[in-house]
């Protein structure tokens, strides 16, 4: 995933940034919880994140982090898949 709120606590950050309303599932915070708790209910399923927005409350095994975006610089996805 890029550029993905990693806590749905981002968007209600004080700083008020816009999003993409679209990208945000519906009862899926009441249902199933913050997006930590989602990556730990799908493990032992690797995820990558590219530039994602916010910081988990824990830090998840199977999550790898990336500051940078795989759609700019390809050798990030490349490289995690041969992970």
């Amino acid at each position: 995933m890029e550029q993905m709120p990693l806590t749905y606590r981002w968007y209600f950050d004080p700083a008020g940034r816009p999003i993409n309303a679209a990208g945000v599932l519906p009862s899926m915070l009441r249902d199933y919880g913050d997006i930590d708790q989602v990556l730990a209910a799908i493990a032992p399923r690797r995820m990558l994140s590219a530039g994602g927005l916010g910081n988990t409350a824990e830090r998840l095994p199977t999550l790898q982090q990336a500051e940078a975006l795989f759609t700019e610089n390809p050798v990030l996805l490349t490289d995690w898949l041969k992970w």
